[in-house]
């Protein structure tokens, strides 16, 4: 029985179905390993050769289009290209020109009203020196004569005759050189008096005659707040001159921008007569502005 037992085990064991998962997944995986890594080889060589067929595709319909277009049309575009580059070089040149010619019209602005103000002070200084100065001499003038009258006096009552005048005109002269010829050394006059006073008060008898009722020897206390005066109208004068140039060139930096967005449109309309039409109105733009642009002066001076 023991015996037969054993058999019947052993036999069991020998027909036992084995389990062959992990040998089917290990050869399945081998199977399939290869599988794969040819299909991403195919795919890949599939999709190159779709690229390669897209794009002489894309380039047979590009060589269709220039052939299947007129020569007109073609003409017409590269006229429109060079036109539109040209375009934008002289547009950059007039927006550049603007800007030289505003910078310098905001300058010339600028040094003008600070001249003027340079003016306006030296005004007020040289008024300040003139008032001085008249009054200074007035007041010398003045004493100069009471003494004149004094001696006149004394000689009248001394000779109980008649008074020679000239003689009294004489020592009046003399006394009003010695007079302001000291208040000169005193600094009681400005340097104006001092370096032109000699120039109107020649000789002893002139000193009736005040040198402030000459209108040049006036002038020469304010020759200095004139031309400032003179420069700053001078500056002003040129920065609205420079200010026009900046406008004009702003004008015709506007004509080329309208110019430029006609060229662009262009190849937008569909027929040749659209897109001739639209050209004929972009040239309508530029022959004028051309034109005008090289009628107005350009900066290069300025600028270096």
């Amino acid at each position: 029985m023991v015996g037969n037992e054993t058999n019947i085990l052993e036999e069991l064991y020998l027909n036992a179905p084995v389990n062959n998962a992990e040998s089917e997944f290990s050869t399945e995986r081998e199977e399939t390993t290869p599988q794969t890594t040819d299909s991403k080889v195919n795919n890949e060589a599939d999709k190159d050769a779709s690229d390669k067929k897209e794009k002489k595709q894309k380039r047979a319909e590009k060589e269709l289009y220039y052939y299947a277009k007129d020569k007109k049309e073609i003409v017409l575009e590269t006229i429109v290209i060079i036109l539109f580059a040209l375009s934008a070089l002289l547009n950059a040149y007039t927006n550049w020109a603007n800007s030289i010619y505003t910078k310098e019209e905001d300058r010339l602005v600028s040094e003008s009203m600070q001249l003027k103000n340079e003016s306006n002070a030296e005004y007020a200084n040289a008024n300040s020196l003139y008032s001085a100065d008249m009054n200074t001499y007035n007041s010398t003038m003045n004493m100069v004569i009471s003494i004149s009258i004094d001696k006149m006096v004394d000689q009248y009552l001394a000779e109980s005759d008649t008074i020679d005048t000239q003689k009294i005109d004489d020592i009046t002269g003399v006394l009003a050189v010695e007079m302001l010829t000291m208040n000169m050394a005193n600094n009681s006059f400005s340097q104006i008096f001092v370096d032109n006073f000699a120039d109107y008060f020649t000789s002893e008898s002139q000193y009736q005659m005040s040198p402030f009722a000459n209108e040049k020897f006036q002038n020469l206390y304010f020759e200095k707040s004139e031309k400032l005066t003179k420069e700053s109208e001078a500056a002003l004068a040129a920065a609205e001159e420079y200010g026009k140039h900046a406008s004009s060139y702003h004008f015709v930096s506007l004509l080329f921008s309208a110019l430029m967005f006609l060229l662009g449109i262009n190849k937008a309309f569909k027929g040749f007569r659209n897109c001739l039409i639209v050209f004929c109105v972009a040239m309508v733009l530029f022959i004028p502005a051309i034109i005008f642009m090289f009628t107005l002066p350009a900066p290069f001076a300025l600028a270096f």
